[in-house]
């Protein structure tokens, strides 16, 4: 089994960037597949991957009681493709133009709303996850097709138990580092 994150500089990003409870839950797993990938047959490669028993002896969820338990067979994938052709953080500098973060680095704090259970007590949150809100569209729907959107969303978004930042540093810099070694 791959060690945790624990003694690397990526998961002290991923702490500051409130995602504290990874610690105990996230682990780094590699998988060698030797043949040539068709995009075509991806359905089937997911799901002779996870239904593999390195996969499966390897690879797990928490149950609703927060234990690990391995999973039974998967017989459906459902997934979506997401694009690769952002080549810079960049890419991010729009909510400095339209007032998500200030030109500080500071994340700009609103009203509290909650989208799907989901508590958006600043602008950053609301815009990567409301879509009624006043700058949701910022990110066009090709933009929120790119990986890149998908990590930062997940940092910004993150788990149970979130402490969110205050500046957009912590989480551009762990977003640059994650999307890198993903699309290495």
């Amino acid at each position: 089994m791959t060690p945790r994150f624990t003694s690397t500089p990526f998961f002290e990003m991923l702490i500051r960037c409130s995602c504290r409870d990874l610690e105990n839950n996230v682990y780094v797993k590699k998988f060698r597949y030797d043949e040539v990938f068709d995009d075509d047959k991806a359905d089937a490669f997911l799901q002779s991957l996870f239904n593999s028993e390195p996969f499966r002896d390897a690879c797990g969820g928490a149950t609703r009681m927060g234990s690990w338990a391995s999973f039974g067979e998967v017989k459906d994938i459902e997934y979506e493709k997401l694009n690769t052709t952002v080549l810079n953080m960049d890419f991010f500098d729009r909510l400095y133009k339209c007032g998500v973060f200030r030109e500080s680095g500071q994340i700009v704090k609103c009203f509290d709303e909650y989208v799907d259970g989901l508590q958006c007590a600043d602008e950053f949150r609301k815009c990567l996850v409301w879509e009624d809100g006043e700058n949701f569209a910022e990110f066009t729907k090709a933009d929120r097709k790119e990986l890149i959107f998908h990590v930062m969303k997940r940092l910004v978004v993150g788990g149970g138990c979130c402490q969110y930042d205050d500046e957009a540093k912590p989480y551009l810099d762990a977003c640059k580092k994650l999307y890198k070694d993903l699309v290495r």
